[in-house]
């Protein structure tokens, strides 16, 4: 079994998911966390950084922690293109919470975080298994085109913005494309898994949202 350990970087969330042969790690989140999370990621032994999506927020330290830790990234290619040029990410929302979220994007658009080379895409579908970990890579496009997320165990679910608990646990709350979020929420309600651990706010019960989202 991996073991999934939760890194509070400010308001977004990193984790490192520990396998047998090796640790990932999940985003890099903003500057300012830069020392902390290479001290971690040489404390558990990373040998992928892995992006949920490329958001600016998610990808602030991955340039230097792929040199000082002489490791590779991976990332959709959907996403990958868009990370050089913060200007083109499109940001929609239809709920007040999501439409402040927006506007306050507006700044982050002006910020380039240093660039890095994408040494390894995936899509969905691949797995983690040479880290001697039960992962599999998960497609969930919406909140951006090339959003992924990670079922370890087939359990425990990392989904990146794809789902916020900002508040109260909920779709993104900001979005490229509704329809797909929507259909990527139903991925993560289908796969069975039983903690979601979002982009932003503390892992929740998967069975207790999707049971209250139906009833409500």
């Amino acid at each position: 079994m991996a073991a999934i350990k939760q890194i509070k970087c400010g308001m977004v969330n990193c984790f490192i998911i520990a396998g047998e042969r090796g640790s990932v790690l999940v985003d890099t989140a903003v500057v300012r966390y830069r020392d902390m999370l290479l001290q971690t990621a040489k404390r558990e032994n990373v040998k992928l950084i892995f992006h949920t999506h490329g958001h600016v927020d998610h990808i602030g330290n991955t340039a230097t922690l792929m040199e000082q830790l002489s490791v590779p990234c991976a990332m959709h290619e959907a996403d990958a293109e868009t990370v050089k040029n913060p200007k083109a990410w499109v940001y929609h929302a239809n709920t007040f919470l999501g439409k402040m979220i927006v506007a306050s994007t507006a700044s982050s658009k002006m910020y380039h975080a240093p660039q890095f080379s994408v040494e390894r895409f995936f899509e969905g579908g691949e797995t983690l298994e040479e880290f001697g970990m039960d992962a599999k890579v998960v497609a969930l496009p919406g909140h951006t085109r090339g959003s992924l997320g990670i079922l370890v165990d087939g359990k425990d679910f990392i989904v990146g913005d794809a789902m916020f608990n900002v508040l109260k646990p909920t779709p993104a709350r900001l979005y490229e494309e509704l329809s797909p979020m929507m259909e990527s929420v139903d991925e993560i309600k289908n796969s069975g898994c039983e903690t979601i651990y979002p982009g932003h706010g503390k892992p929740f019960s998967a069975k207790e949202y999707f049971r209250s989202a139906i009833s409500g």
